[in-house]
């Protein structure tokens, strides 16, 4: 199954004290919110919501890198990182 739309975003209160959710174009990507208690739990929460974003960022690295004969450790790391995040396995 694919991953909902980008671009994602955090949604929450501005004191975050109520349940907060990372969403998309087509609404809520979570089941359920979760509380952002910290700063550290908003940090993982831009991360969350800056992952397509980042899958897809990836995905033209390792064309332009294939392009330019770069490291194949390099390459390696970034397309097992890629088939992670689709649910593949390399």
């Amino acid at each position: 199954m694919k991953h909902a739309p980008g671009p994602w975003a955090v949604k929450a209160d501005k004191n975050f004290k109520s349940l907060a959710e990372i969403v998309s174009i087509d609404g809520p990507v979570l089941d359920e919110g979760f509380a952002l208690s910290s700063e550290k739990e908003m940090a993982n929460a831009r991360l969350i919501a800056a992952a397509p974003e980042l899958l897809e960022a990836l995905k033209d690295c390792v064309q332009h890198l294939t392009c330019l004969d770069a490291s194949r450790d390099s390459l390696s790391v970034a397309e097992r990182v890629i088939a992670k995040a689709e649910g593949r396995s390399l």
